[in-house]
Parts: C-alpha cells; structure tokens; sequence
C-alpha cells in the first residue's frame, strides 16, 4: 500500500526529468496533504494543497481554492 501511493509522485518526477524540467523549478498541485505535499516535498518539489476557502490547510503549507484561482494566480494578465 505504501508504495502504491507514491506511485504517480515518481512518474512525476521522472517525466520531469525527461523534460530536462529540475525539481525546483515545477509545482506540483494535489488535494491531499500526506500524498501530495508530503511527497512532492520528499522530492524536492514545491507543493500547493488544492482545498476550499473554508477548509484549514496545516501550518506552512501554501494552499489555493480552486484551479481557476491558480491559473489567475499563475498567468501574468489573468487566463485566456
């Protein structure tokens, strides 16, 4: 089980490399915080916690509501 769950962290990474991307320069966006942001972490990869604006996200954890709130965020002059 445990393995399984880093599973799709290690694709990620590998497709990062393969595209000659290095870890600190990708954000890697996910809605769990012990899978996502824990493991892009252990990576060497910046996490955003994707959550509602009413839910706590936990200490140190940058975090964003919705995926249209971080394509605004993300591109300069808003999206397309």
């Amino acid at each position: 089980m445990f393995q399984q769950r880093w599973v799709p962290l290690a694709k990620i990474y590998y497709t990062l490399d393969a595209l000659g991307v290095v870890p600190d320069e990708a954000l890697y966006v996910g809605d769990l915080y012990e899978v996502d942001v824990l493991g892009a972490r252990a990576a060497g990869i910046d996490a955003l916690l994707l959550l509602p604006e009413t839910a706590s996200a936990p200490d140190g954890v940058r975090r964003v509501a919705s995926l249209n709130a971080l394509a605004d965020q993300l591109l300069p002059g808003g999206r397309v």
